[in-house]
């Protein structure tokens, strides 16, 4: 139970504001955060919605990008490899654009 409805929606807007930025979040530690948050707004909530939920914070790019990468029945530690893997190897996440790679590439004959 909850000591007043201010903690509740204090917890709530945490969880709603905070979306994974792949140049200043760690997955381990976002992830855990986030089931954390979910996990007290909402003790009866499946492991397999907590997960769906957490994703959807992550970002359209970001997500489509996980959600292709696993199977329908996925664990946290699958959700975190992935998110680690996509962040490290792919641009996908990541709010900044290099310019220079973008449009400063050699005309091909």
């Amino acid at each position: 139970m909850w000591a007043s409805d201010a903690s509740r929606f204090k917890v709530e807007t945490a969880f709603e504001y905070s979306k994974f930025n792949a140049d200043k979040d760690k997955a381990l530690p976002w992830f855990c955060q986030q089931k954390d948050r979910l996990k007290a707004l909402y003790p009866e909530m499946s492991e397999f919605r907590i997960h769906r939920k957490i994703l959807r914070q992550s970002g359209g790019d970001l997500e489509n990008a996980v959600k292709s990468r696993t199977t329908e029945q996925y664990s946290a530690e699958d959700i975190i490899n992935i998110l680690e893997e996509v962040t490290t190897r792919t641009r996908i996440g990541s709010s900044r654009v290099d310019l220079k790679i973008r449009f400063n590439k050699p005309w091909k004959d």
